[in-house]
């Protein structure tokens, strides 16, 4: 009885580790989005703030500029998609550890309830 004791203290433990990842997958998750999510709101605006300037008028020059910070920022929330998409599929994999974990501390503890009843017994 001893050795599942001690088996349910390191299963017990792996537990408590996969869910300390989990909630560190989940708030890298949630960065990475926030940060995305700024960057598209970013765009959106410098593109109206700048849509509307050229609408006055502007140099061939500015639009030079406009077009290429332009595509920097396409880039940029590209990347941050692709890290976002990436953190998603580690939240993924962090839960699905956690569920792993769960399910063998229950069965540990079904085993040591068994032995329990057949030592009872």
């Amino acid at each position: 009885m001893q050795s599942l004791r001690l088996l349910m203290q390191r299963e017990q433990q792996q537990r408590d580790h996969a869910q300390a990842a989990l909630r560190q997958a989940e708030d890298a998750a949630r960065r990475a989005s926030e940060q995305c999510e700024q960057l598209r709101a970013y765009r959106g605006e410098y593109e109206e703030r700048w849509s509307a300037q050229f609408n006055q008028g502007g140099t061939m020059d500015i639009l030079k500029c406009y077009r290429s910070f332009m595509q920097r920022l396409d880039q940029a929330v590209a990347m941050q998609t692709r890290q976002a998409e990436l953190a998603e599929r580690q939240l993924s994999q962090a839960r699905h550890a956690l569920m792993e974990c769960e399910r063998r501390v229950a069965s540990v503890r079904k085993l040591i309830a068994r032995r329990g009843a057949e030592i009872a017994h």
